[in-house]
């Protein structure tokens, strides 16, 4: 969850440390990760895997011929076509790097997106193939593809407004609403025990609340309603729970 904060401190942007890494946040699954049992075959996959990738991390790495206390990394050169596709990659986001361009918000990190995408092209092909000395065009590919990926995720996170954290809460709390809620009237104060938990602190409950009665999914009431056998002087009709009217 530190991603989007990283992004958005322009100290952290200024010094060039962002655009050397590679982020991502996607949307956490806590609260759907029900257990499955693996399937048969799971554990003797994972043990080959296992047994492979510690065979190339004890295979001594090469050192140079004449001072043995010096590594030598092994070079990895691109075919001509795979150089061909690295420029292709290189030269589109150049373009896109300008004042007016897609990428010129997170232009730090888009200038080192083609170094990003041979680097991960590298690092797959030598996984699969520890004496590889030569990248592919299809190692290339496999590379933009991954850099592809992270690229639209420095521009999600970079460029997200302050409003969106309201629009996150509100959804959060439209989605639990749809899903648990078996009233046709709401009001802060008779789920704020029951709701998710980041929704059960007041100032945040009482955000979604105002971006949902914003979006028009909840509808203020002019008279006092009832809602789980108490009476409520402030309540709202929740729009998409029942389809009959108040």
């Amino acid at each position: 969850m530190v991603a989007h904060t990283l992004f958005k401190n322009e100290l952290n942007r200024g010094q060039g440390f962002l655009a050397r890494v590679l982020m991502m946040q996607p949307e956490s699954t806590m609260g759907e990760r029900l257990y499955k049992a693996p399937p048969p075959e799971a554990k003797t996959t994972i043990d080959a895997y296992h047994n492979y990738v510690l065979t190339i991390l004890q295979t001594q790495p090469p050192k140079n011929m004449n001072h043995e206390d010096e590594l030598e990394p092994q070079l990895l050169r691109l075919t001509q076509q795979a150089k061909t596709a690295l420029i292709a990659y290189h030269d589109a986001v150049e373009v896109e790097l300008g004042e007016a361009g897609q990428l010129h918000a997170i232009s730090g990190f888009g200038a080192k997106l083609a170094e990003h995408a041979v680097r991960l092209a590298g690092v797959m092909a030598f996984i699969e193939n520890p004496a590889i000395n030569e990248l592919s065009e299809t190692a290339i590919n496999r590379g933009v593809e991954l850099a592809r990926y992270y690229q639209a995720e420095a521009l999600r996170l970079n460029t997200h407004h302050p409003d969106d954290e309201g629009i996150r809460l509100g959804k959060k709390l439209l989605d639990w609403l749809q899903a648990k809620w078996e009233e046709p009237f709401v009001s802060t104060a008779c789920i704020q025990n029951k709701a998710p938990y980041e929704l059960r602190n007041k100032a945040l409950l009482d955000t979604a609340f105002e971006v949902l009665i914003s979006h028009g999914w909840l509808v203020p009431m002019d008279v006092p309603v009832t809602i789980a056998g108490k009476p409520r002087e402030k309540a709202y009709r929740v729009r998409g729970v029942f389809s009959g009217g108040v």
